[in-house]
């Protein structure tokens, strides 16, 4: 899947390139925003090529080691994602995007053995910092008295 997405983001950047802008502004905006799209085209694609090692080799450390690198590139590309939308202001793409990198980092946590209540605020802690982790716990509370009640 990840493989997928990173010649997914390819196309889309070959496709907007030729809609380059002329003007500074939307010619400087622009290429912050390939460049984006080509860091988020590389991660996907070593998470991709770190995943066929941890599927297709035996269980070893290799396959550990396979397993840590991609986890970190999925830390990585989140920072830069946030770091991107920090510096071009789009909050509410930020929140639609962070809200994804959780729910993907959660589901990869989940892939490895990790209990959805152990690995969704998990993933916000490490894609929201400390009050998404702190909201989140909150919510899965609630949600569990609730679900005690009923």
């Amino acid at each position: 899947m990840a493989a997928s997405l990173a010649l997914a983001v390819r196309e889309h950047i070959d496709l907007i390139a030729g809609a380059r802008p002329n003007e500074p502004d939307q010619l400087a905006r622009f290429d912050n925003y390939v460049a984006l799209l080509e860091a988020i085209a590389e991660g996907l694609w070593g998470i991709a090529q770190s995943l066929d090692e941890v599927h297709l080799g035996p269980a070893s450390e290799k396959s550990e080691k396979a397993l840590n690198t991609a986890s970190n590139l999925i830390i990585d590309l989140s920072r830069s994602i946030r770091i991107w939308l920090d510096n071009n202001g789009q909050q509410l793409i930020g929140n639609a995007v962070n809200g994804g990198m959780i729910c993907t980092l959660s589901s990869f946590f989940a892939a490895y053995g990790a209990s959805p209540t152990i690995a969704f605020p998990t993933a916000a802690a490490l894609v929201g910092g400390k009050p998404l982790s702190e909201t989140v716990a909150v919510m899965l509370k609630t949600f569990k008295g609730e679900k005690d009640k009923g």
